[in-house]
């Protein structure tokens, strides 16, 4: 079993921590990497990532968000229960990319970011989760913390943030090499639908509570795109699904936003398709669990949290 580093991280800045982690030579392992060390290495980086913005001079709440992250994860890990999407809160509220303005933008700061969150998209693309890729997408969002509080537009503002997630990426391929290799898909033959359709996970897509795509989704909507253009017609449907948490009306709401906001890539990418989408809220569940909200009942609940494209005949 891989064990997490040894590099005393409690105390340090998050940045030299995570590039302390980044510079280390994993030890070999065989099989998945348990849930548990990945969890612990995230706690463990948001904490990290509070101290050094309270230090820089937190203007945003950023230090007290990363914090209790940080607490509310420990918590749950405290308890034997794993950690869900629902105990970690985003401290951006959207991904704001440099310009590529010939005069005043920052092209390759641009390509940077976008060869983290690459890294961070091929992680879970194959359900693999390390300790480096925890620190990985805690590195990310300090990433677009940084640059949605300048719009990208200070040239030595946030620099450190996006080296610091670099030297975490340049190891992805290696770290990937120790998860199992993705399942493969299943057929759409073989599946009893009446419809063909292609499920996404709403936790992949989207952040906690939120109806607008990361970079992360948008990817994986538009490699879905690119095979249902291959593959399938030219009519589809979206539509988004919720858990039973909170309240209906309010569900049935984030489900049309969600559905809106992949119609909308897959749209661009399939330009000549003609796609409509619909949200139903928590009426159609594919798992029933307990109704207490607990982290262990969040974490139950995930596959009704999903956006599904149907392809129509």
């Amino acid at each position: 079993m891989r064990r997490l580093s040894k590099i005393a991280c409690s105390s340090a800045a998050a940045l030299a921590c995570a590039s302390a982690l980044a510079q280390q030579s994993p030890p070999p392992v065989s099989g998945p990497i348990p849930a548990k060390e990945y969890w612990t290495a995230k706690a463990q980086c948001w904490a990290d990532l509070a101290v050094s913005e309270k230090y820089q001079g937190d203007t945003r709440n950023t230090a007290k968000t990363a914090a209790d992250n940080a607490q509310r994860i420990r918590s749950a890990l405290s308890k034997g229960l794993e950690p869900t999407s629902a105990d970690e809160q985003p401290i951006h509220a959207r991904e704001v990319l440099p310009s590529l303005n010939s005069r005043n933008g920052r092209a390759a700061w641009r390509s940077d970011i976008e060869k983290i969150s690459a890294a961070v998209f091929r992680y879970h693309e194959h359900q693999c989760r390390t300790p480096r890729s925890a620190c990985l997408e805690v590195a990310l969002e300090s990433v677009w913390e940084n640059m949605e509080e300048t719009q990208g537009a200070r040239w030595n503002h946030g620099r450190p943030e996006i080296d610091a997630a670099l030297r975490l990426a340049s190891g992805a391929v290696d770290d990937l090499s120790q998860c199992d290799p993705p399942p493969e898909p299943i057929p759409v033959t073989d599946l009893p639908r009446a419809i063909p359709q292609r499920s996404l996970s709403a936790d992949v897509l989207f952040a906690f509570d939120s109806a607008d795509l990361t970079l992360a989704g948008e990817r994986a909507v538009t490699a879905v795109a690119k095979e249902l253009g291959r593959d399938s017609g030219s009519r589809f449907r979206v539509v988004g699904h919720t858990d039973l948490i909170g309240k209906a009306a309010y569900n049935q709401r984030l489900s049309e936003r969600r559905a809106a906001a992949v119609k909308r890539v897959l749209q661009e990418s399939l330009p000549d398709a003609s796609i409509d989408s619909a949200g139903v809220g928590s009426s159609m569940p594919i798992v029933t669990c307990s109704r207490h909200r607990d982290a262990k009942t969040i974490a139950c609940l995930a596959p009704n949290r999903r956006v599904v494209i149907q392809v129509l005949p």
